[in-house]
This record gives C-alpha cells, sequence and structure tokens, in this order.
C-alpha cells in the first residue's frame, strides 16, 4: 500500500493538498504518514497514522506503520502493542511476525522472536532470510543443531551467506 509518491522529496505538500480536496478520505492521511516516515520524522507520521486509524479501524497497514513509528522512537513497547494489533486483523500476514520478532530479538527475549519467525515460516517457508534469523537467534541461545539446520535451509532457498 506504500505510495510512489510518498518517497518524492514534495510528498508532504502534494498530501496536505490531497486531504484539503477530499478530508474524508483515509488514504490522503495513510500517505501523508508515508511521507513523513520516509522523510525520518515518525512523531508527524504518527499523527497522520492515527488520523487514518479513525477513519478505518479494520486496517493492519495503519497498525503495521504505526508499530514501525514507534520502532524508529525506540518505544519497543508501544511497536509491540501494534503489532498485536495488526496481527489480531491479518493473522497470516508473515511480515508483521518478522518485525514483531525483529523487536523481540532488539529487547533480548530470543524465545519470542524464535517463535514469531517459526510462524512467518510457516506461513512463507521458502523465505532464506527468516531461516537465516532463526539460525542466527538458536545460535544466539546455544542450540547449534537447529541453528546449523537453519543455515542449511537458508543456503537451499538461496541465501548465498548464511
Amino acid at each position: 500500500m506504500k505510495s510512489v509518491i510518498a518517497l518524492k522529496p514534495k510528498a508532504k505538500l502534494y498530501h496536505r493538498k490531497c486531504i484539503d480536496k477530499a478530508p474524508d478520505d483515509r488514504n490522503n492521511y495513510f500517505n501523508l504518514g508515508l511521507a513523513y516516515l520516509n522523510s525520518g520524522n515518525p512523531k508527524m507520521a504518527i499523527d497522520q497514522f492515527n488520523v487514518a486509524f479513525e477513519k478505518e479501524k479494520k486496517d493492519s497497514d495503519i497498525t503495521y506503520y504505526l508499530a514501525m513509528c514507534y520502532e524508529q522512537l525506540e518505544d519497543y513497547m508501544a511497536a509491540l502493542e501494534y503489532l498485536a494489533a495488526s496481527l489480531e486483523i491479518d493473522p497470516r500476514n508473515a511480515s508483521y511476525y518478522d518485525k514483531r520478532a525483529a523487536i523481540y530479538d532488539i529487547l533480548g527475549q530470543y524465545e519470542k522472536a524464535i517463535e514469531d519467525y517459526l510462524v512467518s515460516i510457516s506461513i512463507y517457508p521458502n523465505d532464506c532470510q527468516i531461516h537465516q534469523e532463526l539460525g542466527r537467534l538458536f545460535n544466539q541461545i546455544g542450540n547449534e543443531e537447529k541453528a546449523v539446520y537453519q543455515f542449511q535451509m537458508a543456503q537451499e532457498k538461496g541465501c548465498s551467506n548464511p
């Protein structure tokens, strides 16, 4: 759902004009939020994503990007809450499990990170990068057998440097 326009330098001005023209369209606030997030301003992005969320509470992309904002602000507990909301709306989205696993990893909660990556790999079994992450995490907790297996799976799935 990421807008190409959100990556351009004048995106914020463009999206503000879109909001002026159609203030009830949640996409305009979402895209302005992306523009702020992509320009390194997660606090302003949160404001826009919250407006979009008020207009569409069942959109897991909004809660996912709110989680990304809070991750950038290093408010990992808030990020985890928004990822839980994303997963409640869309429990088959492997990216949401991947992001939550990465945050658990940052927090040193390796077992939880492994659990989420295992769910992710059950959804997309050919994702070699997730096998690599699992190998690294199993190595981190001292389970060499599972680490080796995951690194082998990563190679089989196409990763060249596990």
